[in-house]
């Protein structure tokens, strides 16, 4: 062994090269938590506003014109909670 080779501490450097992001990225997450049950609630009130216009004696939603609504805001209700909760 060399006699002469000392123990150091690595020299850390004085400027951290990352920002601590932790506070910006928990109200992001929790605002986009909000969002995807908004989604989910909007997905739950289209039968309900189907069910109003029938007995409001509109002109009835078909079930081509409320399927796409009901799936978008479903998908978007289930990627904002599932994949940000």
């Amino acid at each position: 062994m060399n006699e002469d080779a000392t123990l150091t501490a690595p020299v850390l450097p004085l400027d951290p090269s990352h920002k601590d992001r932790r506070t910006g990225l928990i109200v992001f997450g929790v605002f986009q938590i909000l969002l995807g049950l908004l989604c989910l609630g909007m997905a739950a009130l289209i039968p309900v506003s189907v069910s109003m216009i029938a007995k409001a004696d509109a002109d009835p939603m078909t079930l081509r014109m409320m399927v796409p609504g009901l799936l978008m805001y479903l998908l978007w209700g289930v990627w904002g909670v599932m994949f940000f909760g």
